[in-house]
């Protein structure tokens, strides 16, 4: 999975390969890490790299970003697909008319937090996706109301999956 990150308004090249169970390859911008992670409880992760153990917690903002303790440290990390970037720069600013909210990676729909009818603003979390076993809350495209819910909780969908239309 390719992506760009944001990390306290530094932009970095981001790519994650699962290569065992628990087990990622982890490249940011050139450097390549091997990172064993388990989630031990929601929000709080375990990792392990060159045999030094970290704790690290998130939790997601109301802007949708995802703060990151790690230590005394806080990171603000934004993650964003890099083909979605390069389509909104195409696009111009805003995106009009109707649209879909779509599945970057395969997951399980964890919870819906809007319902058919609900206004929303432009990257309000509409639904949490379980992948690699993170809980992703993904946003609105744009302002809008939500026109129709295309899936269900507890369902699994594919990558590119219509989840929920927005007008």
């Amino acid at each position: 999975m390719e992506l760009i990150a944001n990390v306290n308004k530094q932009q970095h090249n981001l790519t994650i390969e699962q290569k065992g169970e628990h087990t990622y390859l982890v490249t940011i911008d050139d450097q390549v890490y091997e990172v064993d992670c388990i989630e031990v409880m929601d929000n709080l992760f375990s990792l392990v790299h060159d045999q030094k153990s970290y704790e690290v917690h998130t939790h997601r903002t109301k802007s949708g970003k995802i703060e990151t303790h790690f230590y005394e440290d806080s990171f603000e990390v934004e993650l964003a697909d890099p083909m979605k970037l390069l389509l909104d720069q195409a696009m111009g600013a805003g995106v009009r008319g109707p649209v879909a909210l779509e599945a970057a990676m395969p997951g399980l729909v964890q919870r819906i937090l809007v319902k058919e009818g609900d206004e929303v603003e432009e990257d309000q979390g509409l639904l949490v996706l379980v992948a690699m076993k993170m809980e992703n809350e993904l946003g609105s495209p744009k302002a809008g109301k939500i026109k129709k819910i295309l899936v269900k909780e507890g369902e699994n969908v594919e990558s590119g999956a219509k989840l929920v239309e927005i007008e």
